[in-house]
């Protein structure tokens, strides 16, 4: 078997439900709903933010930190999809490449929330932009009233 087979290959190992004997069927559906759930939060999410990286794609600097997000929120999103699998189908061999998949994109992940907060806090606040808006319609009714004083 070559090695990409044996990543997807659980002849070796049994399902989570088969271990222990603690798995009610109450126990099971609570479990399995709310990895379900949390799974396609997780997918939801990345699908906004790539969403909004498509539509602002090359009028704002770093968005390629989006895609970071993206990688790292939908990779955390799939641990919970292994986690649901595994009493079904237990690839434990995938869901170890998955588990390194996701910390090889979290470290840089949580570098670039530094980078993304320290640009995000040098936008000007709402609160700027009001400031800005009332003295520029105050000069405009400055200006008109000189025109209309002519």
């Amino acid at each position: 078997m070559n090695w990409l087979q044996s990543i997807f290959d659980a002849s070796d190992f049994m399902p989570r439900s088969m271990c222990g004997t603690g798995w009610t069927e109450g126990l099971l559906l609570i479990n399995q709903s709310a990895n379900l759930i949390v799974w396609l939060a997780y997918t939801l999410i990345p699908l906004a933010i790539f969403r909004f990286w498509w539509r602002k794609r090359g009028q704002y600097p770093k968005l390629w930190l989006l895609l970071l997000f993206v990688a790292f929120i939908w990779l955390c999103g799939l641990t919970h999809a292994n986690d649901w699998l595994v009493f079904h189908w237990p690839a434990y061999r995938f869901f170890t490449a998955t588990d390194v998949a996701t910390a090889l994109v979290s470290l840089p992940t949580a570098v670039a929330t530094f980078i993304v907060l320290e640009y995000v806090a040098s936008l000007p606040s709402k609160k700027d932009y009001e400031t800005v808006t009332t003295r520029l319609l105050i000069a405009l009714q400055e200006v008109q009233a000189l025109k209309d004083s002519k």
